[in-house]
C-alpha cells in the first residue's frame, strides 16, 4: 500500500501531511474491509481421527502480534537490531518530516 501512495503523492506534489493522511485513510478502508470479509475457520484432523477447529472473525492482530510478525519477517534481511529499529521508526511515522527513506531502492 505504501509504494503506490508514495507514487501518487509525488505525482501530485503532495506534502508529508497529505501523504500520511492518504496512507492512513487507505489503511482504515483496508482494515474495515478486512474485518467484514476476513473471517476464517481452520480445521485440523489428527491421526487418531479427532478434529480440532478454530474460528476467527477477522484478520486483525492482537497487541504485540504485529511486532512479533514484523520481526520474524524482516530480521533475516535486516538483522535483529535493524528490524527492531525499523519497526520502532515505523511506529512513529507521523513524526517524520520526510518519508523518502521509505522508497524502495532500485
Amino acid at each position: 500500500m505504501l509504494p503506490p501512495t508514495l507514487d501518487v503523492a509525488q505525482e501530485r506534489g503532495a506534502d508529508g501531511r497529505a501523504l500520511i493522511a492518504a496512507f492512513v485513510a487507505g489503511n482504515e478502508v483496508m482494515i474495515r474491509i478486512g474485518r467484514a470479509t476476513m473471517a476464517s475457520t481452520v480445521t485440523i484432523t489428527l491421526a487418531d481421527g479427532r478434529r480440532l477447529q478454530g474460528h476467527a472473525e477477522n484478520g486483525i492482530l492482537k497487541p504485540g502480534e504485529l511486532e512479533d510478525k514484523f520481526l520474524r519477517l524482516t530480521r533475516r534481511t535486516l538483522g535483529e537490531p535493524g528490524a527492531a529499529a525499523l519497526f520502532e521508526r515505523l511506529q512513529r511515522l507521523e513524526n517524520e518530516a520526510d518519508l523518502s527513506w521509505l522508497a524502495v531502492q532500485q
